[in-house]
């Protein structure tokens, strides 16, 4: 029952801070398999970049900025 689970997890001592959470549910998931469904979607790491303020400096997008923005 995933009420079980959840006071289950809910009851387990903190893992340290330093613990990497992926390596958490690699061993422990186990024990809390519906809750391991959900970490494997949510805590992955996106694969994507983020912009840096640097590269909006000089680009055709910030010349092209009306005077009100």
């Amino acid at each position: 029952d995933v009420i079980i689970f959840k006071r289950q997890y809910l009851e387990r001592p903190n893992a340290h801070e330093e613990t990497n959470p992926l390596l958490f549910w690699k061993i422990n998931g186990h024990e809390l398999a519906p809750i391991d469904e959900c970490c494997v979607k949510y805590v992955c790491i996106p694969a994507t970049s983020v912009e840096s303020a640097a590269g909006q400096v000089t680009s055709d997008r910030r010349s092209r900025l009306k005077p009100e923005n």
